[in-house]
């Protein structure tokens, strides 16, 4: 525990205010200062904001591990011949805690004690204008603190738990507690739960995004973490129920909505020759977005702020590709094109998921860039073309909200997110929704019937055409029962989830949670031992759960 302690950066803002110009000159310092004075409060609103963006910045350096620790062990990310050592060896579950900086976990806590110090010295008293300005800071930063506890013991088991600033090598002497999953999460879920109603500060643009993006959004976050409490208690319906109300809520309060007209990919015509794509403009765009939630903005040149490696690894040295197994997933499905030439309108059917096309670029012939030979056949992946890291968003959030419904026991319900779009039509049709999976009138259900979801349809569209009248996008009737159907919909939504949300850093994560909610490590083992070439090799190594997580320094 004092090694872990020892690995923290120290690394505080405040104190650096009255050598800043301007909110864009604090995301371009990096200092390992130790703040020795523990007798500063922060009480105007220079030293929020500065400090705020300070910890901003801390976050922006755990980008790369985001993606690389979620992707590159699931199933979908792969790398290539011209990978270097360290990324093969984290995809092949074989990191070396005395060298690798995959096991270095001192970015999460240098995040973690800048905030500590901004929470415990921010004037939360203060009034003004008969507002207390400062508390919404102060949940900025809880937010952002527990997500990061979060990533540390989803990735590495367990985390040293500390809410002081650790201000003198003194104070990381300090024993603090370390805590496994199932204990870190009831402790944030608690930590949360006061802040769900506190709106964000709003500092304008930041680097080309609105700073409201820039946050961790407690309602979706603690949707998550009852996800992951449900998954480790056996599955306890309430918890649940609890993700299915915070997911719900969110969309709700901002209006989300999986628009049938923008936020697709789709053919022009039956004849399946062009295309149009709205689609990759949601992965992007973070000014005016609908669709973004959080994501952690990164600047092109080091000159004008942090940078990460996604971009030179996926595009300029082509050491990240996607896997065959995500080709595959995506070649699997089954594009439906209205033809209203009939009435009503019949099927025409077409192979593969569009989403592929601003997931990966497919090359069709032979060349060299950077030094780097590229192949006929070889992929490149898309989706860090804007240098930014999506956390949040709301096609993610449907699919969350799917899961949390299918393990109440409505998987009808839960595949109306899928095929259908959740509206006031497709609640009142039992040919879509089983009046069964709508019994309960939950808030989580009913609020579907505002007319702002009237546009809703399923998040299959998005690359798969109309999936309403998609004749093979059911569940089969040879799925008798209801236990069957819940494990038939988890498996439609963890494909989903390859095909919207499918290298963005979240896999390796969500094939664990499905796995202990079926209380079956060959779940994820399967999974990704398929995306290896020596299958049981692989299998074999993640049957033994205590190879999910990646060793610390010793």
């Amino acid at each position: 525990m004092k090694k872990l302690i020892s690995t923290i950066y120290i690394v505080l803002f405040i104190g650096l205010v009255t050598f800043m110009s301007s909110c864009q000159d604090i995301i371009n310092v990096d200092t390992n200062r130790v703040m020795l004075s523990n007798d500063n409060t922060l009480s105007s609103p220079n030293d929020t904001v500065y400090s705020i963006i300070g910890i901003l910045s801390k976050m922006q350096k755990l980008s790369d591990k985001y993606v690389l620790i979620g992707e590159l062990r699931g199933d979908l990310m792969d790398v290539t011949v011209n990978s270097r050592s360290e990324l093969r060896d984290l995809s092949n579950f074989s990191v070396d805690s005395t060298s690798s900086s995959f096991s270095d976990v001192k970015d999460y806590y240098a995040v973690i004690n800048n905030c500590n110090y901004f929470i415990q010295k921010a004037d939360t008293s203060i009034t003004t204008n008969g507002t207390k300005p400062f508390v919404k800071e102060v949940a900025v930063a809880k937010s952002i603190r527990a997500w990061t506890y979060l990533q540390l013991v989803l990735n590495y088991g367990k985390a040293t738990y500390f809410e002081k600033p650790l201000l003198t090598v003194n104070d990381t002497k300090e024993v603090f507690p370390v805590y496994n999953i199932q204990q870190m999460v009831d402790i944030l879920i608690s930590s949360l739960t006061p802040l769900v109603n506190i709106d964000y500060p709003n500092y304008g643009t930041i680097n080309g995004a609105e700073s409201k993006y820039l946050f961790i959004n407690v309602p979706f976050l603690l949707g998550d973490l009852y996800l992951w409490k449900a998954s480790l208690n056996g599955g306890n319906t309430a918890d649940y129920e609890q993700a299915a109300t915070y997911y719900a809520y969110l969309i709700a309060s901002n209006g989300y909505t999986i628009d049938g007209k923008i936020g697709k990919i789709a053919w022009n015509s039956q004849s399946f020759t062009g295309y149009t794509d709205s689609w990759s403009q949601l992965l992007y765009s973070m000014v005016g977005n609908t669709e973004l939630v959080t994501t952690i903005n990164l600047s092109y040149a080091t000159i004008n702020g942090v940078t990460g490696s996604l971009y030179g690894y996926c595009y300029e040295s082509f050491e990240l590709t996607a896997s065959k197994r995500l080709l595959d997933i995506f070649a699997g499905q089954t594009y439906a094109y209205p033809n209203t030439a009939t009435t009503p309108a019949t099927p025409v059917f077409y192979s593969g998921d569009l989403r592929q096309s601003g997931t990966v670029a497919i090359l069709t012939s032979d060349y060299s860039s950077n030094k780097i030979s590229y192949s006929a056949g070889d992929n490149v992946i898309m989706k860090f073309i804007n240098n930014n890291v999506n956390i949040y968003r709301a096609g993610l959030l449907y699919l969350r909200y799917a899961e949390a419904v299918n393990r109440i026991g409505k998987p009808g319900l839960a595949f109306a997110v899928l095929k259908y779009g959740l509206n006031a039509a497709s609640l009142t049709d039992t040919k879509k929704v089983p009046t069964g999976d709508l019994k309960s009138e939950r808030s989580y259900i009913t609020m579907f019937n505002n007319s702002v979801f009237t546009g809703n349809v399923g998040i299959h569209n998005r690359g798969c055409g109309s999936s309403d009248i998609n004749t093979s996008y059911i569940i089969p009737s040879t799925v008798k029962t209801k236990n069957d159907s819940i494990n038939f919909v988890e498996d439609a939504i963890v494909d989903e989830l390859a095909l919207e949300t499918g290298l963005e850093g979240n896999r390796f994560q969500d094939l664990m949670r499905i796995s202990n909610y079926r209380n079956n490590p060959s779940y994820l083992a399967d999974k990704i031992a398929q995306k290896h070439t020596d299958y049981t090799h692989f299998y074999n190594l993640l049957l033994d759960q205590k190879n999910w997580f990646i060793p610390e320094p010793k």
